[in-house]
């Protein structure tokens, strides 16, 4: 997932509203999404225009690459996953020592 690995470089994101895009991307934050060729352009030209601009929205995808899609947060979301038996209990209290 391409924006996810701009994200995890510091880069902010122009994509066109699509799927998971929409999800991704807040517009403005740490990214922005574009429909028309005229969005696009507009959007590209903000970034390369405005290195502060760039710079804070860079830093914005980052942090958001770090709270949702890093390694650490997958493992903490695969963990959470795992401890929950198919019916949804905590299923870590049968591994637990209780004398």
């Amino acid at each position: 997932f391409k924006i996810v690995q701009y994200f995890s470089a510091g880069m902010p994101a122009v994509a066109s509203p699509i799927g998971m895009n929409k999800e991704v991307i807040r517009p403005g934050e740490n990214g922005y999404l574009a429909s028309t060729g005229e969005e696009w352009f507009s959007a590209l030209s903000e970034l390369l225009e405005n290195p502060a601009r760039r710079v804070s929205m860079g830093e914005a995808a980052y942090r958001s690459y770090r709270e949702s899609y890093s390694r650490t947060e997958a493992a903490r979301r695969w963990l959470s996953l795992l401890e929950l038996g198919p019916d949804g209990q905590d299923e870590t209290s049968a591994f637990r020592f209780n004398g």
